[in-house]
C-alpha cells in the first residue's frame, strides 16, 4: 500500500534539519517531507519572506510540486501550525484537495487573541533568555555567540511573521484537526487550543503528551500517535470501500 504523504511545517526558527529525526522515525508509515522556509536549512542563502502571505505562497509551491495523487496530511508545530492551517485554507479557497487530517501542536487557534509581548522586538539578551525558558535548544548553543549571530535573525523573522499575523474570517476547512500539546507547555493556554474547533467542520481531537513546548521533539509517543491516527484513517477508508462494494 502506498504510504501517506506527510508535509511538516516547522516551528519558528526551525528548518528541514530540525525534523530529520522525526522523518526517519516515521518512514515506515509516512513519506514525510519537511517544508523549508527561506533563509535557513537548505535555503540559507535566500532572503527571508516579508509577510505571512508571501510565506504561504512559498510553502504551497513546495508542497504542490511533491503531490503525486496519494493521500497527504499536514503536521505543524507552534508557528508551523499557523502556516499549515493557512496553507490548507488556501488550498480550499482555490478548490484544490485539502488534507483530511492536520496534526497541530504548540499553538492556539489563529482567531484567539493573544496579549503576550512582541517577542520579535526583544533585544538579543532578552530574546535569548526567552528561548531558554521555552526549551528546544541546548543551553550550550544559546551561550555560543557564533550560533546566536546566525540563529537570532532567523527566529526573530519568524516571530515577527507570527506576531504580526492578522486573522481573517473564512469558510470552515474540511479537515479534521488533531490538536496535540504538552502537559507542561507554558506557551499555549487550554482556552486557545479549544478555540481551534471553531475553524473546521470536520471535527477536532484533543490529545496531551508529557513534556513542554517542544515535547514533539522529545517524547517518542508523539510519533506513535501520528502512526495511530494514520492507521485509523487507512482502516476507515478500507471500511468505506468495502461497504461501497456490497
Amino acid at each position: 500500500m502506498q504510504k501517506t504523504r506527510l508535509f511538516i511545517f516547522p516551528h519558528a526558527g526551525g528548518s528541514d534539519i530540525s525534523y530529520s529525526s522525526i522523518e526517519k522515525s516515521i518512514s515506515h508509515c509516512f513519506d514525510a517531507s519537511t517544508i523549508c522556509y527561506p533563509g535557513r536549512g537548505r535555503r540559507y542563502s535566500e532572503n527571508f519572506v516579508k509577510n505571512i502571505n508571501e510565506l504561504i505562497d512559498d510553502c504551497l509551491a513546495q508542497l504542490l510540486s511533491k503531490l503525486n495523487g496519494s493521500v497527504f496530511f499536514f503536521m505543524g508545530h507552534s508557528f508551523g501550525a499557523l502556516v499549515a492551517f493557512e496553507c490548507a485554507r488556501a488550498l480550499q479557497q482555490n478548490k484544490m484537495e485539502v488534507p483530511p487530517i492536520m496534526f497541530l501542536s504548540g499553538r492556539g487557534s489563529p482567531a484567539y487573541t493573544s496579549l503576550s509581548a512582541q517577542k520579535h522586538k526583544l533585544n538579543d539578551t532578552h530574546l535569548t533568555n526567552y528561548l531558554k525558558t521555552i526549551g528546544g535548544l541546548p543551553d550550550a548553543l544559546l551561550a555560543d555567540t557564533s550560533f546566536l549571530s546566525f540563529y537570532l535573525p532567523i527566529i526573530r523573522n519568524d516571530l515577527a511573521l507570527n506576531e504580526n499575523y492578522t486573522y481573517k474570517n473564512s469558510p470552515l476547512i474540511h479537515t479534521k484537526l488533531v490538536l496535540i500539546n504538552g502537559t507542561a507547555d507554558t506557551v499555549v493556554s487550554p482556552e486557545s487550543v479549544k478555540a481551534w474547533q471553531q475553524e473546521t467542520e470536520a471535527g477536532c481531537k484533543f490529545e496531551m503528551l508529557e513534556g513542554g513546548h517542544f515535547f514533539h521533539l522529545e517524547n517518542p509517543l508523539f510519533t506513535d500517535m501520528l502512526f495511530s491516527y494514520n492507521q485509523q484513517y487507512i482502516q476507515h477508508q478500507l471500511n468505506c470501500l468495502e461497504h461501497s462494494n456490497l
